[in-house]
């Protein structure tokens, strides 16, 4: 029975990090009925599933009423119940707001999608995988998607990778997200996912997570290369991306885990190597700025304007329905996935005969609060304070506080696009990170790398 709950143990971390690997990925598969909620036919589905069957075949993780490392000063018992209790406040709420929703089937799919992503965190935050395979495996899976982009911007073409999910994308084809350069389009990369926005938002997760990796203490020189070459190629690849809420997200998250380094972990940082990491990336945002000139001012608004305009007019048009839905269902809200399906009848409706798709909100904050009201934007934004209080009062340890960056810094993501709770796999890397920054186990590998055991 021990080495049965061994494997079965060894399955869970294995499969958890297989969905962080394809938290990038698209790629679609077609089986059961139509019905089926529209998330259970992604790829990613089955390795989450497989963690979900494993943890609970493994007991449902650790709940230890005391962290196994409580910082010397913190003077009071350290769990994750300030996170974990308004949290699951906030997918129950989110899951019921369905009854109530006008249109209960995408409304029963969005909560299903809810109750999916939101066990997947309280899997991470109880039963973990190491943190350094967690971002190991985020690196892996970013230099990919990173190499197929910068091919996908050297042919302006796709590569061939379509049984991967691969889009059949050109730069001619309309609805898609191009840059006009001089009177011509530049085809932003898709990577193997549905939208350049969503391909920077994995990298730039990525990006801080190898960060963090190579300023620890204790690492060998052979690590050390092979994190900063992967640093490199991550970050070069999301420039191309040209998502700039995933430029913003790196910078808000690297001032997030410098902070909390240089409160809790000051020791445990080798500053040498964080004087390097910095330098490398500012040279290379330099020479990407260089040779890419009119492409930077393009996506600036300093060039061709037309496509950022009508950008950032579809936005404020979305948020303006947003704050309609708001005032008129202030406290319960519309329901679980209901702020696309209200925004398309308001189209529909208004005066001036606007020809658009509708879309969720590009904001979290006004989508949670028009689907789940007031009450359940509380019950998120209480989650969010508990885990940054969890976080601060766990061992001081870089990788910890690299993942908590990673999470903010989506958390920043969302407050300019919708994709990192609206759509399967980014929301379970996002929801997957927090609870892996919360973790009650600490992975005894780390920390004797950090400790130099």
């Amino acid at each position: 029975m021990r080495n049965a709950q061994r494997w079965l143990a060894h399955i869970r971390d294995l499969s958890a990090l297989v969905v962080f690997f394809l938290a990038g990925w698209w790629l679609r598969l077609y089986w059961g009925l139509s019905s089926d909620p529209y998330f259970l036919h992604f790829l990613i589905t089955i390795p989450w599933a497989l963690t979900l069957i494993c943890w609970v075949l493994t007991g449902f993780g650790h709940w230890p009423r005391r962290s196994p490392d409580p910082l010397p000063d913190a003077g009071a018992e350290v769990n994750i119940f300030p996170w974990l209790i308004p949290w699951g406040l906030f997918i129950w709420w989110t899951f019921i707001s369905g009854w109530w929703a006008a249109f209960p089937n995408p409304a029963w799919d969005a909560a299903s999608q809810a109750v999916a992503v939101g066990l997947f965190a309280v899997v991470m935050a109880t039963a973990a995988p190491p943190r350094a395979w967690i971002i190991g495996t985020l690196g892996m899976g970013a230099v990919l998607q990173a190499v197929i982009a910068t091919l996908q911007t050297s042919l302006q073409n796709p590569v061939g990778l379509v049984i991967l999910g691969e889009f059949e994308i050109r730069p001619d084809r309309s609805g898609l997200s191009v840059l006009k350069v001089n009177g011509q389009n530049w085809l932003r990369p898709y990577g193997l996912t549905a939208h350049p926005n969503i391909l920077g938002g994995f990298l730039a997760a990525a990006a801080l997570g190898l960060f963090a990796a190579f300023v620890v203490k204790g690492l060998s020189r052979r690590k050390i290369l092979l994190i900063g070459i992967g640093f490199g190629i991550t970050l070069w690849g999301l420039f191309l991306t040209f998502s700039r809420a995933a430029w913003g997200g790196v910078v808000v998250g690297g001032l997030i885990f410098v902070g909390l380094c240089a409160w809790r972990a000051r020791d445990r940082i080798d500053w040498r190597r964080f004087r390097l990491a910095l330098v490398g990336g500012v040279a290379l945002t330099l020479i990407f700025v260089v040779t890419h000139q009119d492409l930077v001012f393009a996506r600036a608004g300093l060039g061709d304007e037309t496509g950022e305009l009508r950008s950032v007019s579809d936005r404020a048009l979305f948020t303006e329905y947003a704050l309609r839905m708001i005032h008129d269902h202030p406290l319960f809200g519309l329901g679980a996935g209901m702020n696309a399906w209200a925004a398309a009848q308001m189209i529909v409706s208004d005066t001036r005969k606007i020809d658009m798709q509708a879309q969720p909100v590009h904001n979290l904050i006004l989508l949670f609060w028009s689907e789940t009201g007031l009450i359940g934007l509380v019950f998120w934004l209480a989650s969010m304070i508990g885990a940054a209080w969890v976080v601060t009062r766990r061992r001081r340890d870089p990788l910890t506080y690299g993942l908590a960056a990673i999470g903010l810094a989506l958390a920043a993501v969302g407050m300019l696009d919708y994709y990192m709770w609206n759509l399967f796999p980014p929301a379970l890397l996002w929801c997957g990170i927090m609870g892996a920054a919360v973790c009650v186990r600490e992975a005894p590998y780390i920390q004797n790398k950090i400790d130099g055991q």
